[in-house]
C-alpha cells in the first residue's frame, strides 16, 4: 500500500521516506481536503443567504408597492367622491342663487310698476312688497344674521333706544 502511495506521490526508489513522513503527508492532505470542502460549503451557504435576502427584499418591496397602490386608489376614490359632492353642491347653490335672482328681478319689476304718488317715501304697496320678500330673506341665513335676525324676528321694528333683545315694558 505504501508503495502505491509513494508511486502516486512520485517518489522513486532512490528516495526513501519513513512511515511517519508519509502519514504526516496523508494527514495534511486530509486537512487540505477538509478545509477546501469547508470553504466551498461556506461559499454555498453565503450564496443561499444572499438569495434568501434578495427574495425577501423583493417580497417586501412587492408588498409595500401593493399597499401604496391600494392607498392611492382609496385617495383617488375619495377625491372623485369629493369632486362629485362639490359639483352637486355647486349645482344646488347655483339653482338657489338663480331662484333668488329671479325673485329679486320680479320684486324690482313690481317696484317699478308702482306709482310714486305723493307718498314722500314708502307707501303701503311698497311696504307690502318688502313684507312678501321677507320669505326670501328668511331663507338666506347670512343676510338674516347681518340684518339683526337674532332680535325680535323678521319685520319687527324696535322703538328708538331699545335693543332687539330687551324685554318689553311691563308697566
Amino acid at each position: 500500500m505504501f508503495e502505491a502511495l509513494l508511486a502516486l506521490l512520485g517518489i522513486k526508489d532512490g528516495m526513501k521516506l519513513g512511515r511517519g513522513v508519509v502519514l504526516a503527508l496523508l494527514v495534511a492532505a486530509l486537512f487540505a481536503a477538509g478545509g477546501l470542502g469547508f470553504w466551498r460549503g461556506m461559499v454555498t451557504i453565503e450564496r443561499m443567504v444572499e438569495t434568501a435576502r434578495t427574495e425577501a427584499l423583493a417580497a417586501r418591496d412587492a408588498h409595500w408597492k401593493a399597499e401604496i397602490e391600494k392607498s392611492n386608489a382609496a385617495v383617488e376614490k375619495s377625491i372623485a367622491e369629493n369632486a362629485i359632492a362639490a359639483a352637486k353642491t355647486s349645482a344646488e347653490a347655483e339653482k338657489t342663487i338663480s331662484g333668488l335672482r329671479a325673485a329679486l328681478a320680479e320684486l324690482e319689476a313690481k317696484n317699478v310698476t308702482l306709482p310714486n304718488g305723493n307718498a314722500g317715501g314708502l307707501d303701503r304697496a311698497r311696504v307690502q312688497l318688502l313684507r312678501r320678500s321677507g320669505t326670501a330673506r328668511a331663507a338666506d341665513p347670512q343676510r338674516r344674521n347681518s340684518e339683526g335676525g337674532a332680535g325680535g324676528g323678521e319685520g319687527t321694528v324696535q322703538p328708538p333706544g331699545r335693543s332687539p333683545g330687551s324685554p318689553p315694558d311691563g308697566g
